[in-house]
C-alpha cells in the first residue's frame, strides 16, 4: 500500500501477540514502526527481530507503560517526525535519582537524550539547568536557550506595611528573615 509508505505507526503492546503482528504488517507495508510495551526484554527481542527484517532505521523500541500518562506523553517526541521544542525544567532525575520513582528514572534515561537530540530547539528554565544539560550532552550547545519561568503576580514583593505586619503576626515571624524556597 503506497499510502502507508514512509508513515509512522506507533503500536502499543508491540512486544508480542496482536501488537507485534500489527507492527510487523505495518513495517512490511512500508511504514516506520515504533514498538511500545511495558515489558523491556520482550520489547528488545521484538525490535531486534523487526530491525533485522525491516532495517534498524525503520524500527524504534520505546519502553512504555500505557497506564501512566507521563509515559504516553514521552512517546510523542521520541516517535513523531515533526519539528518540536523541548523544555527542560531540571535534571534532578539524573543528579538525585533516589528522589524519583524507578519508572520515571527509566523513562528519562531512555527518552530524554533521544528527545533532546531530535528537538529543533531546547529551552532550559535556568542557567543551572542549561549547564546540567550541557554537562551531559555538550553537542546541544547551539540549540539550547535559557528562558526563565516568570513568577505569577501574587508572588511579587509586598510593600504595604500593614499587610506585612498582618502576615508576620499571623505566622509568628520575626521582623527580618531569609526565605529560601526550593525543591528537590
Amino acid at each position: 500500500m503506497d499510502v502507508l509508505d514512509g508513515k509512522v505507526a506507533v503500536v502499543t503492546g508491540a512486544a508480542s501477540g496482536i501488537g507485534l503482528g500489527l507492527a510487523t504488517r505495518f513495517g512490511r507495508e512500508g511504514m516506520r514502526v515504533v514498538l511500545a510495551d511495558a515489558e523491556r526484554e520482550p520489547l528488545d527481542r521484538a525490535a531486534a527481530a523487526l530491525s533485522e527484517e525491516l532495517g534498524a532505521d525503520r524500527v524504534l523500541a520505546v519502553p512504555t507503560d500505557v497506564r501512566h500518562e507521563e509515559a504516553i506523553d514521552a512517546l510523542a517526541p521520541a516517535t513523531f517526525d515533526r519539528p518540536y521544542v523541548v523544555t527542560v525544567h531540571d535534571m534532578t532525575v539524573f543528579d538525585f535519582p533516589s528522589f524519583h520513582p524507578l519508572k520515571r528514572r527509566l523513562a528519562n534515561h531512555l527518552l530524554l537524550r533521544q528527545s533532546l537530540h531530535r528537538a529543533r530547539g531546547i529551552i532550559a528554565v535556568s542557567e543551572d539547568t542549561k549547564r546540567q544539560v550541557l554537562k551531559r550532552w555538550p553537542d546541544l550547545q547551539p540549540r539550547i536557550t535559557v528562558v526563565p519561568e516568570a513568577a505569577h503576580a501574587y508572588m511579587m514583593r509586598v510593600t504595604d506595611r500593614d499587610e506585612l505586619e498582618e502576615v508576620r503576626t499571623r505566622y509568628g515571624l520575626p521582623g527580618r528573615l531569609i526565605l529560601s524556597p526550593g525543591g528537590a
